[in-house]
């Protein structure tokens, strides 16, 4: 979470996890860190309460995994991935591999070197628009579409 709790012209830092009692109805899930070899507790946003208690707290920005943390199949008629499966590929970890991705088009103009804001800009969103139906196109092709 990108986290500005004073406002914009406050302190702007990452933070990763979150030390402090919470909310009885924000859950979490704990996982195994290879880099800091240990487990670690991340916060989970999966309900409106906890979405507006983040936005309370002062983030602005969220930094999201593309895991789960049940281990359900995304869709019926996949096969499910059971805990022994994914146990083979990370035995200490508690969730499961992704099964999904998000891909973000930017329709602006890139900030400038002065610092500035970056622009929306009609030529910029016909471009992205038209790279959003050619990569839809491209994954229905390849049996990925969204369902």
């Amino acid at each position: 979470m990108i986290r500005m709790p004073e406002g914009i012209n406050g302190e702007r830092f990452f933070q990763k996890h979150w030390a402090q009692a919470l909310p009885e109805f924000v859950e979490s899930v704990t996982v195994f860190s290879e880099h800091k070899d240990g487990k670690h507790r991340y916060l989970l946003a999966n309900n409106l309460p906890t979405l507006l208690w983040l936005g309370q707290v002062g983030t602005l920005e969220f930094h999201v995994w593309h895991s789960r943390a049940q281990l359900e199949p995304e869709a019926a008629g996949q096969r499910p991935i059971t805990r022994a499966r994914w146990q083979r590929w990370s035995p200490r970890s508690s969730t499961t591999p992704t099964t999904w991705c998000s891909i973000s088009i930017r329709t602006y103009t890139p900030q400038g070197s002065d610092g500035a804001e970056p622009e929306l800009n009609k030529r910029g969103f016909a471009v992205g628009k038209r790279v959003a139906f050619w990569l839809r196109a491209l994954l229905k092709q390849m049996s990925l579409e969204r369902s």
